[in-house]
């Protein structure tokens, strides 16, 4: 668990802050299930491979609705956010460790991430006039308004990229450290054993929401920006 209730971690560097510890480790795993995936890959797919191809599909799915066909090139891109985000929040929900997603470092520099990356394609789609119209409009009067309107909103996204995603998963977990506190003043033996496991799943659907909701925006403003919605 994580947030305001401090709960001692089972890797500990000294030295080194715990939400990089913890980034790694991250990072580390789904090196290592994707590795271990690509050895076992088969025709006949097991049950390992069954999960991956059932995400990448339905992601894939997801994205290309959302972005249209030019979604597909950004499959890596979003589905690495997608899957680091998802493991950093459920790190959250095992005893013993933190969320990277749980620093507002951490959600700062992911939002930062997708703020340069929406802009860079925003660039190379549209050309520098046609990005800069984006912004002003057609409009030589009103172009100023319009250009302080966006400029705000921009600000505004990977902020509230960053907020969400952090306030989301610190609150989560507060709620559930609070709980498991209370729990033996509500109930002396049945709740105990019932409730951790309910709320550790709550949490796990809670940071899998949260993973595909930073992901999903993500891909709503890149596509904005690089005018792909345009098309449609």
């Amino acid at each position: 668990m994580h947030g305001g209730i401090e709960t001692p971690v089972l890797i500990n560097i000294p030295g080194i802050p715990t939400v990089i510890v913890m980034t790694w480790l991250a990072m580390l795993l789904l090196i290592a299930l994707s590795l271990v995936t690509l050895r076992r890959l088969s025709i006949v797919p097991g049950p390992l491979q069954n999960v991956f191809e059932f995400i990448i599909e339905s992601f894939t799915h997801l994205i290309e609705t959302i972005m249209g066909p030019a979604g597909t090139g950004f499959i890596p891109f979003l589905g690495t956010l997608f899957l680091l985000i998802l493991v950093s929040n459920i790190m959250g929900v095992i005893p013993g460790f933190r969320a990277p997603t749980s620093s507002l470092n951490t959600t700062v520099a992911l939002a930062l991430i997708v703020f340069v990356t929406s802009h860079y394609y925003g660039v190379k789609n549209r050309g520098f006039k046609g990005y800069i119209r984006h912004y002003t409009g057609d409009s030589i009067f009103l172009a100023p308004l319009m250009f302080f309107t966006h400029f705000v909103g921009e600000l505004a996204r990977p902020f509230s990229l960053a907020i969400r995603l952090f306030a989301n998963i610190v609150g989560d977990d507060l709620s559930l450290a609070v709980i498991l506190t209370i729990l033996p003043l509500i109930a002396k033996l049945v709740l105990p054993l019932l409730l951790p496991p309910l709320m550790i799943l709550i949490g796990t659907l809670i940071a899998f929401i949260q993973a595909l909701v930073f992901a999903v925006l993500a891909a709503v403003y890149i596509a904005d920006l690089a005018g792909f919605n345009d098309a449609h």
